[in-house]
């Protein structure tokens, strides 16, 4: 049998010779009888065509940010099937401003131009161009227009990428003639600029940046978002733990910590550290009722989720509890508070932030605790935006005041009765082109009155981005029992937005098995994961993230202190939407009850 494919193959190779284009004259074709080309490689599967059909490997200029797109909106498999390529993307955060297709020389020249038709830009096959535009904070609405709309037309007619970078100016990619024209387009509206010309380089990778800012200066700009149950890093070899231990380490004058509680000996003991050896004034605030009590550990899983097998023996060996390290902190001389009563204990504490130097600050969904470093699905960003860092500062001295005070430092909350009663209507703002104000935004819970146009309320303003999906929208939840949220996903299913819900098994076969039921008759793609899941984030359209401490729930937006963090940095909205395709699609689809 395997010689009679092989003869087939063959002589199906010679009677469509591809290298001349002429029918052979079977099995004697000399063209047959070459031998491969050096630095080529047989394509794999179909007759072979265009270039002898011998495939090799072309580098065409595309940006990280266009990368994304191609990934996202399923352009790149499109192409790649249409056009028998094959295109190799590296993992997202990585990324450099360039593309590896394999394939024939007439179908990588298709492949490419159908890249040019998706992107609207100019797809060339050398190193792209950079031209950095030094135009002055002024003028950066100028150049963005409402919405974008301004960046989208220059992109269209010069054919080149166009960012607006805060503190750089202007960033043009693409090829040199596009960049040039695209350039002459931004000086008619501006007038003219200081221009710096550089080509080639997909850039630093982010996590040597960050490697190289956690061991120097914090106060540099990072964004740098870390996965957990704690893994081995590809770029730097160190373990997400042992990133977040090297940051608070580097802390020189503050740390300031808002979670449930801290139980984990590594974290507890970079606190004492800070404190006793290196001066640094460290408080942290936990749940009144959770931070004294022993915290439950959830059952090991590996990676397929399945619960770990484990000798007899040593079935009673693994602890279910971990102690609060609470006291053992107090007793070094941390400053620690606590809502024990009053005001202050009608709210939940699910805050989980550290503030480093009051210029760097770590959020998510993780707890200082050993389970959520080695068993929970979890995520943290490290992030030095001075907005977020701000606006996460004001939050604790807030909550570190309101706390000695007894009420929490809760002002101006709409309770859920209030909130269906005098819920308004508000503005729904697009991802694909966010605000320049909306780069970064940190919205605090409870529910609570903000002063703004935009929204009544911090529920509001979390409605309006998620209704403003257009293509896709990847929710990770371990819960999704906010009427308010449920409804508004069903309603983008509804409107023919791919909606994808990855949430807590136990959850969404428990307590919330109602909701998700009626996700799952709105078309709404929902999975349950194995492992325990604190996760919360959405990415929406594949250009905004929404990541936080907050649960989608009643209790979670009307009754906990929670923070949700809104962002369209490209690296950072790149790297979470991986991780959700990368867990998505190992799952099975949830079984609704209905």
């Amino acid at each position: 049998k395997a010689t009679v494919s092989v003869l087939n193959w063959f002589v199906h190779r010679c009677q469509e010779c591809a290298r001349c284009w002429q029918p052979a004259q079977g099995m004697g074709c000399e063209t047959s009888k070459e031998e491969t080309p050096t630095g080529y490689e047989p394509l794999v599967g179909g007759a072979p065509k265009g270039n002898g059909g011998w495939a090799e490997t072309t580098r065409l200029g595309v940006t990280a940010q266009k990368q994304m797109v191609l990934d996202a909106t399923g352009a790149a498999k499109r192409i790649e099937a249409q056009h028998r390529v094959e295109i190799a993307m590296e993992p997202m955060g990585r990324r450099g401003d360039f593309l590896v297709v394999k394939g024939t020389q007439a179908d990588v020249e298709a492949a490419r131009q159908a890249m040019e038709e998706v992107l609207h830009l100019d797809v060339p096959r050398d190193d792209l161009w950079t031209f950095v535009m030094e135009v002055p904070p002024a003028q950066y609405a100028e150049v963005m227009g409402k919405g974008n709309e301004t960046v989208r037309r220059l992109e269209r007619e010069g054919r080149a990428e166009v960012n607006v970078v805060p503190g750089t100016g202007v960033v043009v990619k693409g090829s040199e003639a596009a960049c040039q024209a695209t350039v002459g387009l931004i000086e008619i509206m501006i007038g003219a600029v200081r221009v710096k010309r550089s080509r080639g380089g997909g850039g630093q990778k982010m996590s040597e940046r960050c490697e190289r800012l956690a061991a120097a200066d914090l106060k540099e700009e990072v964004a740098r978002p870390l996965f957990f149950p704690s893994r081995t890093e590809e770029a730097d070899g160190y373990k997400t733990a042992d990133v977040l231990l090297r940051y608070l380490a580097a802390a020189k004058a503050s740390l300031d910590i808002c979670v449930p509680v801290v139980s984990s000996p590594k974290l507890a003991g970079a606190l004492i550290h800070a404190q006793r050896e290196r001066g640094v004034r460290v408080r942290v605030i936990v749940d009144g009722a959770k931070g004294l009590r022993p915290v439950s550990v959830p059952p090991a899983v590996d990676r397929r989720g399945h619960k770990a097998a484990k000798p007899a023996e040593a079935a009673d060996a693994s602890p279910t509890f971990e102690e609060s390290l609470v006291p053992k902190l107090k007793a070094a001389g941390v400053n620690c508070l606590w809502a024990k009563g009053g005001a202050a204990a009608q709210y939940r504490m699910d805050h989980a932030y550290a503030l480093i130097d009051q210029t760097v600050v770590a959020s998510g969904s993780l707890a200082f605790t050993t389970a959520a470093l080695t068993r929970q699905d979890e995520n943290l960003c490290i992030v030095s935006e001075p907005n977020a860092v701000a606006a996460f500062a004001r939050c604790f001295e807030t909550h570190w005041v309101g706390t000695e005070r007894g009420d929490g430092g809760v002002v101006g909350a709409v309770p859920a009765e209030e909130y269906e009663t005098q819920h308004v209507a508000v503005q729904v703002f697009s991802p694909a082109a966010p605000p320049m104000q909306l780069a970064t935004r940190v919205l605090v819970f409870p529910n609570r009155v903000v002063d703004e146009a935009i929204g009544r309320c911090t529920l509001d303003v979390l409605l309006a981005h998620l209704a403003g999906a257009v293509r896709t929208l990847d929710v990770a939840a371990r819960t999704i029992t906010c009427e308010s949220i449920a409804a508004t996903l069903a309603a983008a299913a509804d409107r023919g937005v791919a909606v994808r819900v990855m949430g807590d098994a136990e959850a969404m076969d428990g307590a919330a098995r109602a909701s998700y039921d009626v996700l799952a008759r709105r078309q709404v793609d929902c999975r349950p994961h194995a492992r325990p899941v604190s996760n919360t984030y959405a990415v929406v359209d594949g250009a905004l993230l929404l990541y936080g401490s907050l649960e989608w729930s009643d209790v979670g937006v009307f009754a906990a202190h929670a923070a949700l963090t809104m962002t369209s940095h490209p690296d950072t909205v790149a790297a979470y939407a991986e991780r959700f395709a990368h867990q998505f699609t190992r799952l099975r689809a949830r079984k609704a009850y209905f």
